[in-house]
This record gives structure tokens, sequence and C-alpha cells, in this order.
């Protein structure tokens, strides 16, 4: 148990989907596929984001279960809001139970839309979020693959083919053959993970920490197997961080549905430094946006910033194996 700043209490948790269809699907441990789902079965409905037709994030509401599939898997995009806020107010009039899930940004902005409303029904849960790219970085990106592939029909961001920690970005076409590439080959990841494109707030963004304006946050447990030895974590762990008495009630409302078990906070964090620190802003970020609104092919844009060798990748896998190793 860790106790924040404000005196508020935060509980961690690994869990994992007792499905290991859903699980499959999700990009973690599909916990937010057994939360929505316990929501949507007791009579509300679940916020989440998806791609719409053109492969751009957006916000929308399932109500059913079989809905939840769209939700899941992680977008590396910014999402439109689509009166988000409006429309969660609104089921929240006729009564009903909402569980909103989004960016920590946007669940703040949820409630503080909602401040003067009655929010007893609402529940909220946000992410480890790494910051997400600017849309221009997208966008250059899928005007790169369409060039590459034709038409596209389909896009999965964190394919577990390749097992969840060395997962693939899958682009799927209509009539040919799904182009698969590990995330630490594909260049949009590259990019993103090296922080080339990233809004600017992502870099000083006040919205990390163990205290959230969310009920429950939701990531990955990098490292979990040093603490949880006897949890099958091949294929994908969540990491649960419960800060209010909300959270830890849903929790325990979808906990048929899960394998879950308390954890360290502070050890959980050390392997997730997303949840506390933003990272710098690299000198050459302006540059490369400024190529991409120029409509410069994406990798033009950002290879000279990626060169990194494939056994600089191998020698901090095994610098991490090492780590993780001492700790045991």
């Amino acid at each position: 148990m860790f106790r924040s700043g404000k005196g508020k209490m935060t509980k961690a948790y690994a869990a994992y989907n007792r499905d290991e269809k859903i699980r499959f699907q999700s990009s973690s441990g599909g916990v937010f596929h057994a939360l929505a789902a316990s929501v949507i079965e007791d009579g509300g409905v679940v916020f989440g984001v998806r791609f719409d037709d053109q492969f751009r994030a957006v916000y929308d509401v399932a109500e059913e279960v079989r809905e939840l599939e769209m939700f899941q898997g992680a977008k590396y995009v910014f999402p439109c809001m689509n009166k988000v806020c409006e429309r969660v107010g609104k089921y929240l009039e006729e009564g009903r139970r909402v569980l909103f899930t989004g960016l920590p940004c946007h669940v703040a902005g949820v409630r503080a839309y909602l401040r003067n409303a009655d929010t007893d029904r609402l529940f909220c849960v946000d992410l480890v979020c790494h910051g997400t790219p600017e849309n221009i970085a997208w966008e250059s990106y899928m005007r790169y693959e369409k060039k590459r592939t034709g038409k596209i029909s389909g896009v999965r961001m964190r394919d577990k083919s390749g097992g969840w920690t060395d997962y693939r970005l899958v682009i799927e076409s209509k009539g040919e053959e799904a182009k698969s590439e590990p995330a630490r080959k594909n260049l949009y990841m590259r990019g993103y993970t090296k922080d080339l494109y990233l809004r600017k707030p992502c870099y000083n963004c006040r919205f990390r920490g163990v205290e959230r304006h969310s009920d429950i946050t939701l990531g990955d447990y990098w490292g979990v197997s040093a603490r949880h030895r006897k949890l099958d974590t091949a294929g994908g762990v969540s990491l649960v961080l419960v800060h209010s008495q909300k959270g830890a009630d849903i929790l325990e409302q979808a906990g048929k549905s899960l394998i879950c078990e308390e954890t360290e906070i502070e050890y959980a964090c050390s392997h997730n430094p997303a949840i506390t620190d933003s990272p710098d802003m690299p000198r050459c970020r302006e540059h490369i946006l400024a190529q991409m609104k120029k409509g410069i092919d994406f990798p033009q844009c950002i290879e000279p910033y990626i060169k990194e060798k494939f056994t600089v990748y191998i020698r901090e896998k095994i610098r991490g194996l090492k780590n993780i190793s001492k700790n045991r």
C-alpha cells in the first residue's frame, strides 16, 4: 500500500483476464474488458477509444459487451473528444452507470466538465501514458503505408503474435496478406518510443503521478515475473492502480473474470517510469514536424534520428534481464 502526498491511499495489483482470447486481443492483461463488461452487464455504458474508417482515433460508447472489441488494443494516436463530455453527462442524467476510459488528461477534463453534476454513477479509468503523438505524425505515416500497401482495412498497434514483450504493428489491406512488423523495427513505433513527435504538453505532463483524477489506472506491468513467479505472465499482465473506493468496488465486481494479486507499488512504478516521469523533448522535434507538414515522406522525416543498431536493442534487452535477475 502506498500513501500519496495528499493523504490518499493507492493500492497496486498484478492482474489478467481468465479468458485467453480476450487477453490475447488486449494490449496487456485484458483487465479493461473485465471492468467494462461488468458495468455493461449491470445496465451501464462504457466510453473508450476506437479507430474510425479513416483510422483516426475517436471516443465512442459501447452499450453491449460484444461492442467492447472496438476499444481493445492500444492506439498510439491522440483521440478526438467528439463531444464526449456532453455524452457522458447525458447518460448520467438518465441514471445510467458510466465507465469512462481514456488518457489521464481527458479523464481530468471530463471530471472538470462534470464538476457540478451528480457523478456518483461515474467511474473513470485512465492509462499509463508515455505521451501521445501529434496527429500530423500518424497522418504522415498512414500516407506512407497507403503508398506501400494500397487500401488499408485494419490496424493493430499491439499485436501479440510475437509475444507480449515483443509486440508487433500489423497493417491489414483488403485482398492482401497483412503486413506485420515488430514494434522495435517499425518506423512509427521507433519514432514514438524515441519521443520524436509527441504533443508538447506530454513533455511536461501535469497528469502523471501515482495519485490521479481516475478511480483506476491501467498499464503494462513490466518486470512482473520477478515479483509474481507463479503468475502466467507470457500472455500479458496489467498493472492496476486503485485510487478510490469506487475503483476498489468495480475491481471487486469484475473479480470473477480476473486473476489478481496485490503487488508492491514502488517496484511496479520503478519498472514503468511513464507513471511518474515525462520524456525530454528532443531538439529535432520541430524540424521533423515541419518536414511532415510539407508532405515529405515519413521515412525521410525520421530515419536520420532513429539509426539505432539492432545490436543496441539486444544489449538493452540483456541489461534489463540482468537487472531483473539482481532483484530476485
